[in-house]
């Protein structure tokens, strides 16, 4: 997603609403290097569940994001030498990149999976949630892109639903979904949300033209 938002809108800097540091990898050496943001213009973006672009440090808890282009260097730095054996038969152990505060601490992630039981009692979750509560409360639309509501998701849909009730003017709602299973999507919105309109086929140009109104 920010990598498509940063195509089309070069000035804009992503704010993901949890003090996630922007940094990059440097040339030499193994801290990574903090990176001053020269654009004005943000894109607010709160990630649930955390990015594939973010690294931790449980040293110092420092979050770290990083060009949305860098994500396989981010992925390099969680594979060990056993996983490096199975993917590509060099089992040599490459040098981890470390915490730009903490040079001796290397750097992980953190993402909550998509099960009943997620890991969201980190720093950068919580603030994650708080942003994601302020954005909606106040936003006027509320557009579902091809989410389906599943039951596991029971703490985000409690925030939205509790988001919901606290309006005084509520939100309007739109899902846009497709396939199969896009009745059965519609019906579990309606269930949980009340009326609300609905697009079932997709991101057409009737769904862009909406969205933009």
């Amino acid at each position: 997603m920010e990598d498509r938002i940063l195509d089309l809108h070069r000035k804009f800097q992503i704010d993901y609403g949890c003090d996630a540091i922007s940094a990059d990898f440097p040339d030499q050496g193994r801290a990574v290097e903090l990176l001053q943001p020269d654009r004005k213009k943000k894109v607010f973006l709160a990630k649930m569940h955390g990015s594939t672009n973010w690294l931790y440090c449980d040293n110092c808890r420092s979050l770290f994001h990083f060009p949305p282009d860098q994500t396989l260097k981010i992925a390099d730095q969680l594979l060990g030498v056993k996983d490096r054996r199975y993917i590509d038969h060099q089992p040599t152990n490459r040098p981890q990149w470390t915490c730009a505060y903490c040079e001796s601490v290397p750097l992980g992630t953190r993402i909550a999976t998509f099960s009943y039981r997620k890991a969201l009692e980190f720093p950068m979750f919580q603030k994650s949630w708080f942003s994601a509560a302020e954005l909606l409360k106040r936003a006027k639309d509320w557009v579902f892109i091809g989410y389906s509501l599943p039951p596991a998701d029971y703490e985000f849909k409690y925030l939205l639903k509790r988001v919901q009730l606290s309006r005084r003017i509520k939100p309007r709602l739109t899902l846009v979904t497709a396939g199969e299973n896009g009745q059965k999507t519609k019906d579990n919105y309606e269930r949980f949300f009340g009326r609300l309109k609905v697009f079932d086929a997709g991101i057409t140009d009737e769904v862009i033209a909406y969205v933009r109104r």
